[in-house]
C-alpha cells in the first residue's frame, strides 16, 4: 500500500481474514504500520465501513494494540502490526460496501493528512482499502 499519514506514519499494507462478513458478524482487519521514530503525539486508528452512498454502517477505532502501543512509542523502522474487529449490525442490508481507514488526533478530531506513493493527498484523508461484501456465509458475491 505504502500510504504516508503525517510527517512520520506509513501504513505498509493491511491484512484481511476475509472480504466478506455475515450481517450480525465480526471481520478483523490488521494494519501494519511504521514509523520513522518522530511521532509527538498519540493518535487513534479508525476503520470505516462505507455504502457506496457514504453512510458510515460499521466503525471501530481505537489507540493502536489496544492502548498498549501509543504511535509516540514507535521505533524508526519498527513495524507494528496492530489489529481492530468490525462488528456488522444485524440490520445492515446485504450487499458491497468499502472498507476505509486512517488516523486522527483524539483531542482535535483532525485526520492525519494521507498521501499516495507519489506525493499526492488522498481525498478525505482516509485510505481505501478495498470492498467488502456484507451478506450471508457462502452466499458468495461476484
Amino acid at each position: 500500500m505504502d500510504y504516508r499519514l503525517g510527517e512520520h506514519l506509513t501504513l505498509q499494507r493491511v491484512r484481511l481474514e476475509s472480504d466478506q462478513v455475515a450481517p450480525g458478524g465480526s471481520l478483523t482487519v490488521v494494519p501494519i504500520w511504521t514509523s520513522d521514530g518522530g511521532v509527538d503525539r498519540s493518535y487513534k486508528v479508525y476503520c470505516h465501513v462505507l455504502s457506496h452512498e457514504g453512510e458510515l454502517v460499521a466503525q471501530p477505532d481505537g489507540l493502536p494494540l489496544n492502548g498498549l502501543r501509543p504511535t509516540p512509542t514507535w521505533r524508526a523502522g519498527e513495524l507494528i502490526e496492530d489489529s481492530y474487529e468490525i462488528f456488522v449490525g444485524p440490520e445492515v442490508p446485504v450487499g458491497e460496501y468499502e472498507l476505509s481507514i486512517g488516523m486522527y488526533d483524539p483531542e482535535t478530531m483532525t485526520r492525519l493528512p494521507v498521501y499516495d506513493a507519489n506525493g499526492y493527498r488522498v481525498s478525505q484523508d482516509r485510505i481505501v482499502v478495498g470492498d467488502l461484501w456484507i451478506g450471508s456465509p457462502g452466499g458468495g458475491h461476484d
